[in-house]
């Protein structure tokens, strides 16, 4: 009985010490105050699995979870290439000196767009990539001029 009520204390004590699993999502990543759309989400509802994310012309974030298939995840890029997100993130991991590994906890992406004008479209300078809560981001530039914010998502 003794042993039975040492064990009841002390799960007492580690509740009121915040010892509990917590059920709170972590802070969304954002940026310029931008809806963030899941890609986890937009799988878990696609009947075979896959889908498309088109950045182009997007005011949205686009979250993408720990533990994706990145080769299920087809990406229209600001520039309007198509790619795996695998490949877009071996891309942009080789421009910023990281291994696509980096990225692998998971990452919320922000695109900007280039000018239009002319043929070969205007060389936009790089954005500020800093989230909404002050940490810097790294920047993914597309052959046209188009940025992509690649901001790490909170563990």
């Amino acid at each position: 009985m003794f042993k039975h009520l040492a064990l009841a204390a002390a799960c007492v004590g580690l509740i009121a010490c915040g010892g509990t699993e917590s059920t709170e999502q972590p802070p969304e990543v954002t940026m310029d105050g931008r809806e963030v759309v899941s890609i986890g989400e937009m799988v878990a509802g696609s009947p075979d699995g896959k889908v498309t994310v088109d950045m182009r012309n997007s005011n949205l974030g686009f979250r993408v979870e720990k533990g994706l298939d990145l080769n299920a995840i087809t990406i229209i890029c600001p520039s309007s290439r198509v790619m795996s997100l695998d490949a877009l993130l071996v891309e942009a991991a080789s421009q910023t000196g990281k291994a696509p590994s980096d990225y692998a906890k998971g990452i919320t992406m922000f695109p900007f767009m280039a000018g239009s004008e002319g043929s070969e479209g205007i060389q936009k300078p790089a954005p500020i990539c800093i989230d909404d809560a002050g940490n810097y981001c790294d920047s993914e530039r597309e052959p046209n001029g188009s940025w992509t914010c690649l901001c790490g998502n909170p563990v």
